[in-house]
């Protein structure tokens, strides 16, 4: 039987990564559901365009949210890979092999 290999990641060397406070993950999901639950309640409340048919209202709610997402999450990723790839090369020395 052949011994077992440990594949490590080609890329990025994560045992050099400062490791991040457990805290901050259980405060971006907190705010993350209180932000897109506070947008739904808006939404329900304010109403629907009046070309929304009366049994799609969930359709354009749930279209609306997701829009709402893609738009945060975009801007996101893009703001940083311009970050990242204009960033020193210190970092990528630390932290790619």
């Amino acid at each position: 039987m052949p011994a077992e290999t440990v594949v490590e990641s080609p890329l990025v060397n994560f045992e050099l990564l400062e490791p991040i406070p457990v805290v901050y993950g259980y405060t971006g999901i907190a705010v993350s559901v209180v932000f897109f639950q506070s947008l739904n309640q808006f939404l329900l409340r304010f109403g629907s365009p009046k070309a929304v048919r009366i049994d799609e209202i969930w359709k354009w709610r749930n279209l609306f949210v997701s829009w709402v997402h893609a738009v945060i999450v975009g801007t996101w990723d893009l703001s940083w890979l311009v970050v990242f790839s204009t960033c020193d090369s210190v970092y990528w020395q630390i932290v790619v092999k």
